[in-house]
């Protein structure tokens, strides 16, 4: 009697254990089929387009994204993220960037880094002389430096030749390392260039630098 009491009780037991093994499977069934899976993948995609939008107007400047047309973003952001997002999501991604880059600020957060370039030597410049100024993040060693701003400025007939580099406040990130670089060229030919870095901006430098170039040897053929 007390051998069938206790098979009852195993197998009542076992019955109770179906149930709630098939419940469970029930309800997961209904969390992944029923749209539970696909809220969580929509909710966690939102979250990664936000950060990624922000990310990248901030990684590729949005000067550099401004400068290009909504497809060249869409292309530029397929080349980038394409073997990494879903279709869907990079879509997503693409039209969030191209909101963000085309936001007109409702202040203008602009500031200018000046001063003036100039080389050593007691020479005229060439008449088709070109002194192009940049203001760039040097802050990742072994990465390219990210223009921040540049200026050209044609005919400048002799130095010291002052310029004015703007760039966006709102762009500018404590602590990075910002330097301004300058060059001097006549066509496809490099004759002065800077060899130090000027830092200004943050880390207590200021928004000024006074810049010595030097003179770039001709090529061994001219």
């Amino acid at each position: 009697m007390a051998d069938e009491e206790s098979s009852s009780e195993d197998a009542s037991a076992a019955g109770e254990e179906e149930v709630v093994v098939a419940s469970e499977e029930e309800t997961a069934a209904g969390f992944d089929g029923g749209g539970g899976m696909k809220l969580l993948k929509t909710l966690f995609w939102i979250g990664v387009i936000g950060g990624i939008a922000i990310g990248a107007t901030v990684y590729y400047q949005r000067q550099k994204l401004a400068a290009m047309s909504d497809d060249e973003i869409r292309s530029f952001l397929t080349e980038k993220l394409g073997e990494r997002v879903p279709g869907e999501q990079l879509a997503q991604i693409q039209d969030a960037v191209i909101a963000k880059v085309r936001m007109t600020p409702s202040t203008t957060a602009s500031a200018a880094v000046t001063g003036t370039v100039a080389y050593r030597e007691k020479i005229a410049m060439p008449e088709d002389a070109v002194v192009i100024v940049k203001l760039q993040d040097t802050s990742l060693m072994d990465v390219a430096a990210v223009d921040m701003g540049t200026q050209v400025i044609d005919d400048p007939a002799s130095v010291p030749v002052s310029y004015s580099v703007g760039f966006n406040q709102d762009d500018i990130i404590d602590n990075h390392t910002y330097t301004v670089r300058a060059t001097i060229t006549s066509g496809d030919q490099l004759l002065w260039t800077t060899d130090t870095a000027y830092p200004v901006i943050t880390n207590g430098n200021p928004l000024t630098a006074d810049l010595l170039l030097i003179a770039v040897p001709a090529p061994a053929d001219q």
